[in-house]
């Protein structure tokens, strides 16, 4: 659990189970285009295994919702090597895609999250963000670097991040930004820093 490559599988009540994101074989087939506003993380290299562990750490949290609240969470999780769609609590459902380079058109490794739900964009925007950084600090040695774009609506132009947070960009950034507690990814165990999302 520590090193974020395996997380507690709370589909039954019955038995403990386990998910180990990178053994997903199955591949997300983009039939369609996947709902909601997306904020984009580019990276000039992904390595193995940044996906995957932010896929265990969503489903943890997700996990950790449902016995903290009861049964709260509704959408049981669908996961693919590429893609995943957790619930991580009600109604809150944040969307997970990797892009790689090799994928059609694809110039950078990239993660999007999307959500369909504007009302949980911003916080979905801080938690991936967290995620992510909690990854870099405790697996990849701070080493990891990313730029983040985020999707302006109704023309779905893209907007960096030193803009968006210029011109407040609604859903991303209302003006409350100050009132947001800073989430500590550094120097905190798994359970601490998922207290605090």
């Amino acid at each position: 659990r520590q090193t974020m490559l395996l997380s507690d599988w709370d589909v039954s009540n019955q038995q403990q189970s386990f998910l180990i994101p990178s053994l997903i074989q199955d591949k997300f087939e983009y039939t369609k285009g996947i709902v909601g506003i997306r904020c984009i993380f580019e990276f000039d290299f992904l390595p193995l295994g940044v996906f995957q562990r932010l896929l265990s750490l969503c489903i943890l949290q997700s996990s950790r919702q449902k016995n903290k609240n009861g049964t709260t969470i509704k959408l049981e999780p669908e996961l693919y090597s590429n893609f995943g769609a957790i619930e991580l609590q009600e109604g809150f459902v944040l969307r997970l895609q990797l892009q790689e380079q090799n994928d059609t058109l694809a110039s950078s490794q990239a993660i999007f999250a999307f959500f369909e739900d504007w009302t949980f964009a911003s916080k979905g925007y801080e938690i991936v963000k967290a995620m992510l950084e909690k990854i870099n600090y405790d697996v990849m040695g701070s080493g990891l670097t990313w730029n983040v774009l985020f999707e302006s609506k109704p023309n779905q132009e893209l907007v960096s991040l030193s803009a968006a947070r210029a011109q407040k960009l609604h859903p991303w950034f209302d003006g409350n930004d100050g009132d947001k507690t800073q989430i500590t990814s550094r120097n905190v165990d798994i359970a601490s820093f998922l207290d605090m999302l």
